[in-house]
């Protein structure tokens, strides 16, 4: 009974569920112990910090079970390493340029100018971005997806991981909604970003890339943006709920994008690259 157990325990699928729920709920307890000592303004930063310290933690952890290394999972650096993370970088706004373009071109929405602008407190939260989004490629894109990639291949590893990164945003506060039309979406990006290079820094880059983009231009709000994207005074209501179907039309051929080049990836018969790294 005792050895069934730890078979159960030790099987890839579900050693790595238990991975995102250990990464949770210790991201959780060091979040309730040491969040209360950061100012206001500082508290998205450290929160990714504390994340990064808590994935971490779980991803040696379980290296010593699997008495594997860092480097067996990819998480050493290499020269090309920032390489990959500068053209994720590069793609990222490719990609957000034209989601911007398609939104203007089909919707009513056009940018004006932000009179509030940036200031140093709201410049601060820009700061938090990278860790955050470094935190999330460690928990999702690293011990986790190559574990599933290696055992089961790229389209389980894509799937389970994008159901798991829509989880986690919704356990963060997100809607079921719109866990599934953004993360779960965007997992399949990132997956096959890190399939494809043999490593994290690609979709890192191409991560760091739409976080930073998204506020900059507005659409998080005034506070953090240079630009604002806003209707012209007047706009019918029907006009303005048709901003939503667009919106999940450009959700939706971006999925379709990730789903048609990772039958692309996994038709040429191609696995993690055994240089997977950083």
């Amino acid at each position: 009974m005792k050895s069934n157990f730890f078979r159960f325990i030790l099987h890839p699928l579900v050693k790595t569920v238990l991975f995102w729920i250990f990464f949770v709920g210790f991201l959780f307890l060091l979040s309730k112990l040491f969040l209360g000592f950061s100012s206001p303004a500082w508290v998205p930063f450290t929160y990714g910090i504390l994340g990064i310290i808590a994935v971490m933690s779980i991803i040696l952890f379980y290296l010593r079970i699997d008495q594997t290394t860092l480097r067996d999972i990819g998480l050493f650096w290499k020269t090309e390493t920032p390489i990959h993370f500068l053209i994720g970088l590069f793609l990222g706004t490719g990609i957000f340029a034209i989601m911007i373009l398609v939104l203007i071109n089909f919707t009513s929405l056009h940018f004006v100018s932000n009179p509030k602008g940036l200031n140093m407190a709201t410049a601060l939260g820009f700061i938090a971005i990278f860790p955050l989004a470094l935190m999330e490629e460690l928990a999702f894109r690293s011990y986790t997806f190559v574990t599933l990639n290696k055992k089961y291949g790229t389209w389980i590893a894509q799937l389970v991981v994008a159901i798991a990164y829509a989880g986690y945003h919704i356990i963060t506060g997100w809607t079921v909604f719109s866990a599934f039309t953004g993360p779960f979406v965007w997992a399949f990006i990132f997956g096959l970003a890190a399939a494809r290079s043999g490593g994290i820094a690609f979709p890192l880059g191409i991560h760091f890339a739409l976080n930073i983009l998204q506020p900059l231009t507005g659409m998080k709000g005034e506070e953090y943006s240079f630009w604002s994207l806003k209707y012209a005074e007047g706009t019918p209501a029907a006009v303005i709920n048709h901003t939503d179907t667009v919106g999940i039309c450009i959700q939706a051929a971006i999925l379709i994008l990730g789903l048609l080049l990772t039958a692309i990836y996994t038709g040429k018969g191609k696995q993690l690259e055994e240089s997977y790294s950083v």
